[in-house]
């Protein structure tokens, strides 16, 4: 039994990691790359994953590939899935992807004595990404030097 449910569970990881992974190239093409967010790739990549689903989803999804009676029903979801992150790939999708997950609108922030509010375009683990109205590029803030309210 414990092996049935390791060996779902290493299948189903790899299974789900493609998916996840085609969605993160497409982030990083058609968001980060797109908006000059010079973050290295492992690093976002790491810092937001929903580990317990992922887990849980590999789980669930390598044990019904394998030992399901109606694996074929579950083979056909897995592909309408896969190719559906494919549409990551594709910069219209890639980029409002980016934005649902990492945009913030109307952040105020202090930098100093000034406080200001612009689009949180990606907090990372050392700097903010931010957007001002008015302003073309992105501009790359310390978590240092601001701080959000």
């Amino acid at each position: 039994m414990i092996y049935k449910v390791m060996n779902g569970f290493v299948f189903g990881l790899a299974l789900v990691l493609m998916i996840d992974f085609l969605i993160f190239i497409g982030l990083k093409l058609h968001y980060f790359d797109a908006l000059n967010i010079k973050e290295y790739f492992n690093i976002y990549f790491f810092d937001n994953q929903p580990f317990a689903l992922i887990g849980l989803s590999a789980l669930l999804l390598g044990t019904a590939m394998l030992y399901a009676p109606l694996y074929r029903w579950v083979q056909g979801v897995y592909l309408v899935l896969l190719i559906a992150s494919m549409g990551a790939l594709y910069q219209p999708i890639g980029r409002s992807l980016g934005e649902m997950f990492f945009t913030k609108k109307d952040v105020e922030f202090v930098l100093g004595k000034q406080r200001f509010k612009a689009d949180l375009l990606y907090e990372g683990r050392r700097d903010f990404y931010i957007k001002r109205d008015g302003i073309e590029r992105v501009i790359k803030i310390s978590k240092e030097d601001a701080k959000i309210l």
